[in-house]
């Protein structure tokens, strides 16, 4: 059985709710990533087409291996722009608060471990997950995703109120082992 693929996907009502929820009392910092979020989550998306492409192909009667290695080749360069794109989120933030605090011990969580740019991406995947869920009529699944983004969101809202507090978002960008 096939699976069923979204062929589109709004992200203007989560970007809407990312700046008017999450990001309220941070605009300077949303008006400086938001290019870089809408790119990510496009990047999002077009991995999971990829992704549920390469599904449907393997289930398939006469697997097509051209059809699998060529989504497969955009699975793993859209990858690639995914991590450039949480990397230069980070960076952007960083930009705004780079003063490093006399004692860092304390704060609540690690810029790096907890990365804004890694909340954005769970949040756009799970904003895709949503859609392809109520496409495919689950709604338990739909209703656990939305507990894990609010969840997220949360998070994300704290963290933005601790490096507003400290001044300071430390980054530290992740090293990639080949280049596509």
């Amino acid at each position: 059985m096939k699976e069923k693929i979204l062929r589109t996907i709004d992200f203007g009502t989560l970007i809407d709710r990312l700046e008017n929820e999450t990001f309220k009392n941070h605009v300077d910092v949303f008006n400086v990533i938001v290019d870089d979020l809408v790119v990510l989550c496009d990047s999002n998306f077009m991995c999971y087409k990829a992704n549920m492409e390469i599904i449907n192909a393997r289930k398939e009667k006469d697997v097509n291996i051209k059809d699998i290695s060529y989504f497969e080749n955009i699975a793993r360069t859209v990858g690639e722009s995914r991590v450039n794109r949480k990397a230069k989120i980070n960076q952007k933030i960083n930009g705004l608060y780079n003063n490093p605090p006399t004692e860092p011990e304390g704060w609540m969580s690690d810029d790096i471990v907890y990365s804004i740019g890694e909340m954005l991406d769970r949040i756009s995947i799970e904003h895709i997950k949503q859609n392809h869920f109520l496409f495919d009529n689950m709604e338990d699944k739909t209703k656990a995703s939305k507990k894990w983004q609010k969840r997220v969101m949360k998070y994300l809202t704290e963290k933005l109120d601790e490096i507003e507090k400290k001044q300071f978002y430390e980054i530290n960008d992740e090293a990639r082992t080949y280049k596509i």
